[in-house]
């Protein structure tokens, strides 16, 4: 029996973790009274406690995926407040006649249960059906009246995955089943080269490409969708083993981007265009001069070596001077990278307010194209608190390695391997070795 306000709360998150979410609808009959007053349910022609359980089942079958987050139990009497978020996924069965679109939701959730002793005996609740019904894609309450484009976003990717899937398994046929019969290319072989634009054409086109790269596989990096007008970005590769515009085969493994702009209607694709790197792909087979990339090598290590010698004086802004304001970061202890200079400032106002005459000494730089590669020496005197560690007064010294990509004179990218172990040691946070 639940009298007290503990028990009661107690109550109602059983019904939710050990009924609800594990959907065990045999055991509704225990915690609902079968003269519940029901004020939220859908109006149906059955007695409350079995609408209750009704509309439930209605859940449970169209969003195979349930999860309630309580964040708020207020007691009142005997009258429970629960405030919280549903989420689901419409993947189940048709909703109110809706077929499921696939996407995800997030809901609020509010719900009032009066709870004299251990069943509920009157229920209201409400959840945003309207928020409901704009995540999931639904029509309701006339939405799709009142001038809102319907939302072609997971009926596109399906096509655009299925075009993908059946390309790489070599199924030229299956590819041709997301265009329309009436479907019209604009652009069938990019570059100007000569073939009609019916859907026969589309498929011919598919055809030499696959006869030129019999193990082409493309990947869909990319996927734009507004109203019925769908932008694909694929990228494709595959060894070069027959005749590609009359150009023999050369052996070579290639790789290009290209675009497709589509528009879709009726669950096809009825009209498009594309563009394809062409030239890229003769300058790989060798059939045109790729121009060479200049890098200044020299310059890079000297964009690197002006940061370290104005970080040794101290200037911490360097790191503004010396870098993009949105270089990307990649720290050996960090399991995601940081955009900024604002985690290497902290770091290094750390250290120096640890060791106050900290020197950085480039050892070694190695520079290839974009990237310059750092081997550097750290030596300072501990006379100030690292990591909890009073100044010691005693010279320690300890490695580290840095690659900069730089680009115009200034560095874009990071990635930083810092022997913070022998440090450690040496201030004594962790035992030594050896």
């Amino acid at each position: 029996m639940a009298t007290t306000p503990e028990e009661k709360r107690a109550l109602i998150i059983k019904y939710f973790t050990e009924v609800i979410i594990p959907r065990k609808l045999e055991l509704v009959d225990g915690y609902i009274h079968p003269d519940v007053i029901e004020h939220s349910a859908p109006v149906m022609n059955m007695p409350a406690a079995e609408a209750a359980k009704a509309f439930l089942r209605l859940n449970f079958e169209s969003f195979p995926w349930l999860w309630y987050d309580i964040h708020h139990l207020l007691v009142d009497g005997d009258t429970l407040v629960l405030i919280g978020y549903i989420e689901g996924e419409f993947t189940g069965k048709p909703l109110l006649g809706t077929p499921p679109t696939g996407k995800k939701f997030r809901i609020p959730n509010i719900e009032a249960i009066t709870v004299p002793e251990v069943q509920f005996i009157e229920h209201w609740g409400g959840i945003d059906m309207i928020g409901l019904a704009e995540q999931l894609g639904l029509p309701f309450f006339g939405m799709d009246k009142q001038g809102a484009a319907p939302d072609h976003s997971e009926e596109a990717r399906r096509l655009a995955e299925k075009y993908i899937d059946r390309m790489n398994a070599g199924d030229v046929d299956g590819t041709m089943e997301v265009f329309a019969d009436s479907f019209v290319d604009h652009q069938v072989v990019p570059g100007g080269a000569t073939l009609g634009s019916t859907k026969a054409d589309v498929r011919q086109a598919h055809v030499m490409l696959k006869d030129a790269f019999p193990d082409v596989q493309f990947a869909l990096e990319d996927l734009l969708v507004e109203d019925d007008s769908v932008v694909m970005r694929v990228s494709g590769e595959g060894t070069h083993q027959g005749p590609f515009f009359g150009i023999p085969a050369t052996g070579k493994h290639i790789r290009w981007t290209g675009v497709r702009v589509l528009r879709l209607k009726d669950g096809l694709f009825v009209e498009g265009t594309s563009e394809l790197d062409q030239v890229g792909i003769l300058q790989q087979m060798g059939i045109l001069p790729t121009p060479p990339v200049v890098y200044d090598t020299q310059g890079n290590k000297a964009a690197v070596r002006r940061l370290l010698e104005e970080l040794n004086q101290g200037n911490f802004h360097a790191y503004d001077d010396v870098m993009a304001p949105d270089v990307i970061v990649h720290l050996e202890s960090s399991p995601e990278p940081f955009k900024g200079t604002r985690m290497l400032k902290m770091d290094d106002a750390l250290l120096h307010g640890a060791f106050h005459d900290l020197s950085i000494v480039a050892q070694s730089m190695t520079a290839t194209g974009d990237r310059v590669a750092t081997r550097l020496l750290f030596t300072g005197t501990h006379s100030g608190e690292y990591m909890g560690v009073p100044g010691s007064g005693q010279v320690y010294n300890w490695s580290g390695m840095v690659i900069d990509r730089v680009e115009d004179g200034r560095i874009v990218e990071r990635w930083t391997n810092m022997d913070r172990f022998t440090l450690l040691m040496q201030v004594g946070i962790i035992p030594r070795f050896g």
